[in-house]
């Protein structure tokens, strides 16, 4: 269960919840782009306030386990490494290379320097950590793998420090190390997967650090389900053989903002991971107990000697269909450039995101082609992720990432024309060998003519983390896309769960109150709606915020009771 995908004032109703249901532990991943967003500076309140996460469970009685990377995996944008980090000269991620180690050990010294007194050996909740994660998925260098471990003793770690991967030979030849503690993950056939272990580490604890009970989520791909009573079947037989066990997830959340990952499949076709976490989890996205709840309490009742059966479930939040509202004003992108980005970047070629500073979001590349012509053919080198391509201000045509052909033919109408590329960071990949480079933007650049690249770029980069200064203006017709539009939810009386639903739009990004619930993309699904906690909300007036990139019918969006996932 994730501190950082659930709001920080749900954090003891999701923990109480975890204990009433039988279990003694939490588990969390520690996302080191979430802790230090740019080099050297270090983040942890709110969402990021990991140590109060870990008090609290503390106080509540449950163990800790702690597995803090630096890579995380989790369907978290680019496993949760910061972005920056590609911008450090021969930097070579998850091995023993200088630049990433220094790196490291920065961020080690700034987090286990709050995490160290949190120990159970020092009378805190902490009882583990683990040492990088799903190694054997990714490398096999035991000396960088080594290195991590010196890095969490010499930090004060003294817990039990462990290893997780796939059950097989080949994954836990890659990702253990000698004289550490080997776990697994698995979701299905847990007896081969416990008889692997096992067999690797004979005479030592049996664990399954993940038992997926559900999967995350992807645009685009239908969202399967796993019977309850099938999977509680699959449970009992780890608690059977005496191993301990982390539900993966017991409670998913959200992923907020612009931090979704992604996978690279075999035929290398992208394919970005939802806002929502539910995962089809023991708890669903809003924290209410789901069928899977009550069937694994039974067995941790039968299970856990220690369980207070007595414990009462916490009940489920209160939710409100607050309706439908009218978004009111509007504000196009392309006119609000200079109120959404104060310093766009001048430069020869189109800068990549990280090279410029920025993580997430888009950037608008803009530049300038003498003319008239009667056509002129463009091609787009290796856009990541999405990218609009808009001249003399008209939208033009649209590439995806997954595209063999970027090439569009155009006819200049003017003395001077501007060409404007708005290119969206979908998140990065997250899983698996293909992390080593995921630069967003136009990453090769714009050919011309299939002759030479074009030079002299403005680059406006768009992390849209203040929408203040936008110049919104009363609407009268429909704006034309890509544009914010804003309206204002009136609550009367104590704010509830609601799910926020842009039913006339069709991709796009949403805010409550300047806060940012992530993405929607209606032409693909399978999420239509966005939760919204009930602390984003307060009572009287609410901002919304929607900026729509491709079309939006009508200017209404209904606020519902009931996710659509």
């Amino acid at each position: 269960m994730h501190y950082f995908r659930i709001h920080p004032d749900l954090w003891e109703d999701r923990l109480l919840k975890l204990k009433a249901c039988g279990l003694n532990t939490v588990e969390t991943y520690v996302p080191w782009n979430l802790h230090e967003p740019k080099q050297g500076v270090f983040e942890f309140s709110g969402f990021a306030d990991i140590q109060s996460y870990i008090e609290l469970a503390g106080k509540l009685g449950l163990n800790v386990i702690v597995r803090p990377g630096p890579y995380i995996c989790s369907e978290w944008d680019w496993g949760g490494l910061p972005s920056w980090l590609m911008t450090i000269p021969d930097m070579r991620i998850r091995c023993d290379n200088e630049p990433f180690l220094n790196a490291v050990e920065r961020f080690f010294a700034e987090l286990l320097g709050r995490l160290k007194s949190l120990q159970s050996t020092h009378g805190g909740p902490i009882i583990a950590m683990q040492i990088e994660n799903e190694y054997g998925s990714y490398g096999s260098d035991k000396v960088y793998l080594a290195k991590l471990r010196s890095l969490l003793t010499g930090n004060g770690i003294d817990v039990p420090l462990f290893t997780s991967d796939g059950a097989t030979q080949t994954y836990l030849d890659g990702g253990t190390l000698d004289g550490t503690w080997a776990t697994v993950n698995f979701g299905t056939d847990p007896d081969a997967s416990l008889d692997e272990l096992e067999k690797y580490q004979p005479g030592l604890p049996l664990m399954c650090t993940e038992f997926w009970s559900g999967q995350g989520m992807r645009w685009g791909v239908s969202h399967r389900l796993r019977d309850p009573k099938a999977v509680a079947q699959c449970l009992e037989r780890i608690l059977a053989r005496g191993a301990g066990v982390n539900l993966y997830m017991f409670h998913g959340g959200t992923t907020f903002g612009f931090m979704n990952g992604g996978l690279l499949l075999p035929d290398g076709s992208f394919s970005p991971f939802i806002t929502s976490y539910d995962t089809d989890a023991v708890l669903n996205e809003a924290g209410d107990p789901t069928e899977k709840y009550f069937e694994f309490r039974k067995l941790f009742a039968k299970y856990n000697p220690d369980f207070d059966t007595g414990l009462a479930v916490p009940p489920a939040s209160a939710k409100k269909a607050y309706g439908e509202i009218r978004l009111t004003h509007a504000a196009e992108l392309i006119a609000n450039l200079g109120h959404i980005c104060d310093h766009p970047v001048h430069s020869p070629n189109t800068d990549c995101m990280e090279d410029m500073g920025q993580s997430y979001g888009f950037v608008l590349y803009r530049s300038h082609m003498r003319g008239p012509r009667k056509t002129v053919k463009l091609t787009i080198l290796r856009p990541h992720d999405s990218a609009y391509v808009f001249i003399n201000g008209v939208f033009t045509k649209k590439f995806t990432r997954n595209e063999s052909d970027f090439t569009l033919h155009s006819e200049l109408l003017l003395a001077d024309n501007t060409i404007d590329i708005l290119v969206e960071n979908m998140g990065r990949v997250n899983f698996g060998h293909h992390m080593q480079a995921e630069k967003k933007g136009i990453t090769q650049g714009l050919i011309v003519n299939d002759t030479h690249y074009h030079h002299g770029w403005e680059i406006y980069p768009l992390e849209m983390k203040d929408m203040s200064r936008l110049g919104y203006k009363p609407l009268d017709t429909m704006p034309r896309t890509p544009a914010f539009l804003k309206g204002e939810l009136i609550i009367e009386d104590a704010p509830q769960d609601t799910f926020l639903k842009v039913q006339h739009g069709t991709k796009g990004v949403c805010w409550i109150n300047g806060f940012n619930l992530g993405r929607y993309w209606n032409a693909l699904g399978p999420q239509f709606t966005l939760y919204v906690p009930a602390p984003l909300l307060r009572k009287g007036a609410n901002t919304v915020e929607v900026f729509e990139i491709e079309n939006i019918s009508d200017t209404s969006v209904r606020f519902t009771c009931k996710p659509e996932v």
